[in-house]
């Protein structure tokens, strides 16, 4: 069979010309009449105002830092955020950071990097205490303290200095505190009235509303408007080789003596 032959269509010019005419008058139909909905039309401003610059933000929070020593090994080291169980970056052991409320009788051993507060009505009877913050509003009896941080002391707050081993030390607002022994420690910021003889490696402040009674020695010292002194003070670098003796009364004037002329 012979194959058959596809027969193509050519259009040639005259009738393309009559198919774009009949195109024309078909648009004067309903079907090609123009839409009677107008779209809405953007206006460009004229003088398009500049981009302004992002605001920036004025204040950002910021997480807390804790600084931290390992009650293991005794390594110094900071974390930021919250407060949690971490561990040590040196001997990798575990640090708990529970906060323990001690308001009965109690024996026994804590040791957190969190708080632990020894409230009125506590009786504690020897036992350890290893913490970063401690708030000692009552006797803390025969306990040995080791505060890696901050001592708060509060009105009924006693201790024996001899059985603590402190860093910093905060008497707060409105308390009187009253210590028999002398006081060692790292800084030492009143806010609060403390009677003692203290010795104190850095810095002491007396904030408004504090007062210091008894006899202090200490590197640097900063008294701010309003705070109050009545001891006897030693500044200069270094512990003292002696305990300083002083108190709280203060010296009479002397009287001016003049002789009579003849």
């Amino acid at each position: 069979m012979a194959d058959r032959k596809k027969q193509v269509a050519y259009i040639d010019g005259l009738s393309s010309v009559r198919a774009v005419r009949r195109s024309g008058r078909n648009a004067d139909g309903t079907h090609y009449r123009p839409s009677s909905e107008k779209l809405p039309v953007v206006e460009t401003p004229s003088d398009p105002q500049p981009v302004k610059p992002a605001k920036r933000i004025g204040q950002t929070a910021l997480p807390a830092k804790f600084n931290l020593i390992c009650y293991e090994c005794g390594f110094r080291f900071v974390i930021s955020g919250a407060l949690k169980d971490t561990l040590c970056p040196k001997c990798h052991a575990v640090l708990s950071a529970r906060d323990h409320r001690i308001n009965s009788a109690w024996s026994g051993v804590i040791r957190t990097v969190g708080t632990v507060s020894i409230l009125p009505g506590a009786n504690p009877e020897g036992g350890s205490i290893t913490t970063r913050l401690l708030v000692l509003e009552a006797d803390a009896g025969s306990a040995s303290l080791t505060v890696t941080d901050t001592l708060e002391l509060c009105t009924g707050g006693s201790f024996d200095p001899t059985r603590a081993s402190l860093q910093d030390v905060s008497v707060r607002a409105d308390h009187c505190v009253l210590v028999r022994q002398r006081l060692q420690c790292r800084n030492l910021d009143l806010h609060g009235e403390l009677t003692a003889d203290v010795a104190v490696t850095g810095l002491l402040t007396i904030r408004a509303g504090g007062c210091l009674r008894g006899s202090a020695h200490a590197a640097h010292w900063t008294v701010e408007e309003g705070g109050g002194v009545c001891a006897r003070m030693t500044i200069a670098p270094g512990e003292p080789h002696a305990p300083a003796t002083g108190d709280c009364t203060p010296t009479p004037p002397r009287k001016n003596s003049s002789r009579k002329s003849k």
